[in-house]
């Protein structure tokens, strides 16, 4: 559920926040994608860190801290929708991506470790499927709802109630995470005692 879920997550909002930046605020395609930089630079300085953490600590409280940090960026995203600067759009995206890459290489490792030999090429199989699957569903579910809302709607004013809309529907995905992970932190807890 992590892994496909911040997929989700990951690939709906890299689809809607460079079109909210663009249609909404007016920036360049150029801007949108430099938005989305120090996000992708400092969740790439935690996924080694959380690979660390992992052999420390286990799985359970990164995807704990995964899915709550993801759940934190979506719900500011959706209180502040309509205040949203190009600025702001990147500071809760790198928090997003932290949380991501907090959870994300974490579920792929304690999911291979669940696998005997013979079936890891099986689950590499499914992980990229899932990945795939994953990023398709995202990406078009968040433009079907922003492009339901142009129906009805003048452009700008779209893509900002689609935008929050998609921003409240990552939310619900992202509790829907944390709980799962509680789930097997219980579990996990239970079966160690």
């Amino acid at each position: 559920m992590q892994y496909f879920g911040l997929q989700f997550i990951n690939i709906g909002l890299s689809f809607v926040l460079p079109l909210y930046v663009q249609d909404v605020l007016g920036a360049s395609p150029m801007s949108a994608g430099l938005m989305m930089l120090p996000g992708a630079l400092i969740g790439a300085i935690v996924a080694p860190l959380a690979g660390r953490s992992y052999d420390r600590i286990g799985a359970a409280p990164l995807l704990i801290l995964s899915a709550s940090l993801a759940g934190a960026a979506m719900a500011l995203f959706a209180g502040f929708t309509g205040h949203l600067t190009v600025g702001l759009i990147a500071l809760l995206y790198t928090l997003l991506r932290i949380g991501f890459n907090t959870g994300f290489g974490t579920a792929v490792s304690d999911a291979s470790l669940q696998v005997t030999g013979p079936q890891k090429a099986d689950q590499n199989a499914m992980f990229s499927m899932m990945q795939q699957f994953a990023g398709s569903l995202g990406t078009s579910l968040m433009a079907a709802v922003i492009a339901a809302r142009a129906l009805h709607s003048k452009p700008m004013a779209a893509t900002i109630s689609g935008s929050r809309a998609d921003f409240l529907g990552l939310l619900g995905l992202a509790v829907v995470i944390l709980l799962s992970a509680v789930v097997i932190a219980k579990r996990q807890a239970a079966n160690n005692q």
